[in-house]
C-alpha cells in the first residue's frame, strides 16, 4: 500500500468488519428467532433451511464481490483515483467493508445447513481461501475508511487534551499484577460470602457453593472493571451512562437473584449472594476519595478499582503520545521527540 495514501492500519478495518458483522447477527438471529417462535429447535431448522438457499447462490455472489473488490483494489492501489478524491476511497472502503461482513455473516448461516448435509463440508477447503481473499481485499481498502484531514486533527487535539485532564486523576493506582488482584479479591469474596451462607449449606454442597461464589465474584468483578475503566476513558454522558448500565448490570441480576432466595426458599443463601455482590461492587468501584481522604496504598494495592485505575492511566498515556503524534503529522510539524508532562511520566507512580 502506497504509504503517501492517507490510509490506517488495515487491523482497524478488520475490527470494523467483526462489529458491523456483529451487528447483523444480532438481527438476523432476532428476526429468525421471531419466525421460529421462540423455539430453539425450530430455529436451528430454520438458519439450516436458509444456509442452504444461501449456499446455492455462492458461485454468482463470490464472483460479483471478486469483481467488484479487485476494481476497487485496482482503482485506489494503483493511483487511479488521485489524493483529491479521499471521499471516493472513503465511499469504496466503507463499500468493501459492508460486503465483508455480509458475506461473514452469510457464511456462518450456511454452516447451519451443513449439519444437515456433511458432504458440504469438504467445500470448506475452497470456500475458506475465497471468504479470506475477500477479507483480505476488504481490510486493505476499509483502511482508507478514516475521517478527512481537518477532522482528524480536531479529534487527534481532544484526545490530547482529555488525557492531559485526566491524566492527574487517576490516582491513587495499584502497583500489583490485575490477574493476582482479580484472583485475589474473587477469592476472598467468594469465602466470605460461604462464611454467611453456611447455616443453610449441607457439608457435601460446600465445595459447589464455594466454587459457585468464587466463580460469580470473578465474574462481576471482571464485568464491572471493565465498565469502570470504559467509563473512565469515555467523556460524553451518553457513552458514560451506557458504562454505568453495564457496570450495574451484573450486580442488579445477582441481587435480583439474591432477594429472590431471601424471599422463597432460603435466607442465608440469599444473604450469601447479597454479600458477594456488594463485596463485588466495593472492589471495583474502590479506591474512592472522601473528603479528599487518600485510601490505605495496601487497600489499593488490592483492589480491582486500584488496578482499573493503574490500566486506564496507561491507556491515557498512549491515547496522550498517539494524540500528540497526530497533531504534529497533521500539522506537517518537524520531527522532534515528544515532551512527555510530569503526570504522564510514570502511570505506576
Amino acid at each position: 500500500m502506497d504509504s503517501n495514501l492517507n490510509s490506517r492500519r488495515p487491523s482497524e478495518a478488520l475490527v470494523d468488519i467483526l462489529g458491523i458483522s456483529l451487528f447483523l447477527g444480532v438481527i438476523l438471529t432476532v428476526t429468525m428467532s421471531a419466525l421460529a417462535g421462540a423455539d430453539l429447535a425450530a430455529l436451528f431448522a430454520l438458519l439450516s433451511a436458509a444456509g442452504g438457499e444461501l449456499y446455492g447462490q455462492l458461485g454468482w455472489v463470490f464472483g460479483i464481490f471478486f469483481t467488484a473488490l479487485i476494481a476497487f483494489y485496482v482503482g485506489v492501489i494503483g493511483d487511479q483515483i488521485s489524493d483529491e478524491r479521499g471521499r471516493l476511497r472513503f465511499v469504496l472502503g466503507a463499500i468493501a467493508q459492508t460486503i465483508a461482513s455480509f458475506m461473514l455473516v452469510g457464511l456462518l448461516v450456511i454452516l447451519f445447513s451443513f449439519f444437515s448435509h456433511p458432504e458440504r463440508w469438504a467445500t470448506l477447503l475452497f470456500i475458506v481461501p475465497a471468504a479470506g481473499l475477500v477479507l483480505f481485499l476488504a481490510t486493505q481498502l476499509g483502511a482508507f475508511v478514516i475521517p478527512d484531514t481537518t477532522v482528524r486533527l480536531r479529534l487527534a487535539a481532544a484526545d490530547r487534551d482529555r488525557a492531559r485532564a485526566t491524566l492527574p486523576r487517576l490516582k491513587p493506582r495499584s502497583r500489583r499484577p490485575w490477574l493476582a488482584v482479580w484472583l485475589v479479591d474473587s477469592t476472598l469474596i467468594g469465602v466470605i460470602a460461604l462464611i454467611v451462607g453456611l447455616p443453610a449449606t449441607t457439608p457435601p454442597s460446600v465445595p459447589l457453593l464455594f466454587v459457585s461464589l468464587v466463580a460469580g465474584s470473578a465474574l462481576v468483578n471482571l464485568w464491572c472493571g471493565l465498565a469502570r475503566y470504559l467509563w473512565i476513558l469515555d467523556v460524553s454522558r451518553a457513552s458514560r451512562t451506557l458504562d454505568v448500565a453495564l457496570g450495574l448490570s451484573p450486580i442488579v441480576i445477582f441481587a435480583g437473584l439474591g432477594i429472590a432466595f431471601v424471599f422463597t426458599s432460603s435466607l442465608w443463601a440469599g444473604l450469601s449472594i447479597l454479600v458477594m455482590v456488594t463485596l463485588c461492587a466495593g472492589v471495583t468501584t474502590m479506591p474512592l476519595r472522601w473528603n479528599q481522604a487518600v485510601p490505605p496504598q495496601w487497600l489499593v494495592d488490592w483492589t480491582v478499582g486500584g488496578v482499573v485505575i493503574r490500566i486506564a492511566a496507561r491507556s491515557s498515556v498512549k491515547r496522550y503520545v498517539r494524540a500528540v503524534r497526530t497533531v504534529r503529522e497533521l500539522e506537517r510539524a518537524p520531527e522532534r521527540k515528544i515532551a512527555f508532562p510530569a503526570f504522564a511520566q510514570s502511570p505506576d507512580s
